[in-house]
């Protein structure tokens, strides 16, 4: 009868120390062993670099905007009064001249349009970090239809040798795959420029030769509501 008890109080005891083992949590090197993902970074909300409603050369980000040109290339910009989804808005105009010859190696030289996103201080230049973003976005159309160009960006790097990365081009990103008299909303992956996003400097249209026959063409195109998301 005592050895029959005593094999009970036994029985008891493992399985109460079993019960107890399991319970206790894991500590120490296995909970980082658990951790198989990277944690998730915050998205940010839609940030809107420009949406033309001021005339300014300055962007909602107060950095300067402006056309650049190489002859025999040339750009126009000002700003219309448009109409997206039923409502009024004030948008970027930009009417261009893009040649196939002459000017610096003889390839027509260059026109665009570009944004700043970088901040001018007194004491240096702070760059603007969209690592928490995943897209440029822009809406756009054409004054006839079948114009093109591509987008630039450019980081503290490519910023000093004053040149950018460009993206493919702006028909690519484009619902109907090419520009037309509608607005469409172009969605450009910042992933697609290879550049460091903490320090961006400048975002850019430019009209590149690629996205022409010939390098020529000529066109009127409407920008608006340029933003990250």
């Amino acid at each position: 009868m005592h050895k029959q008890i005593k094999i009970i109080l036994g029985f008891v005891v493992v399985l109460l120390w079993n019960s107890s083992v399991q319970c206790q949590p894991m500590q120490g090197i296995y909970d980082e062993a658990m951790e198989f993902g990277q944690p998730e970074t915050a998205q940010a909300d839609r940030l809107v670099i420009d949406d033309f409603e001021e005339p300014s050369k300055l962007n909602l980000l107060h950095g300067m905007t402006n056309v650049y040109l190489m002859a025999p290339s040339r750009v126009m910009m000002s700003t219309a009064v448009d109409e997206r989804d039923s409502t009024k808005t004030v948008v970027l105009k930009l009417k261009f001249q893009r040649f196939g010859e002459g000017g610096p190696y003889g390839k027509g030289g260059w026109c665009g349009y570009y944004s700043a996103v970088k901040e001018m201080l007194k004491t240096g230049t702070k760059y603007f970090d969209a690592t928490n973003y995943t897209y440029l976005t822009l809406w756009v159309r054409g004054e006839i239809g079948g114009e093109n160009f591509i987008l630039g960006m450019s980081d503290k790097h490519w910023d000093k040798a004053g040149d950018t990365v460009k993206s493919n081009q702006i028909i690519a990103y484009l619902p109907e795959k090419k520009i037309t008299t509608k607005w469409q909303q172009a969605r450009v992956p910042l992933s697609d420029f290879m550049l460091d996003l903490s320090k961006l400097a400048s975002i850019a249209i430019s009209f590149e030769r690629e996205c022409f026959p010939d390098g020529i063409g000529d066109g009127v195109v409407y920008i608006d509501d340029i933003a990250f998301e």
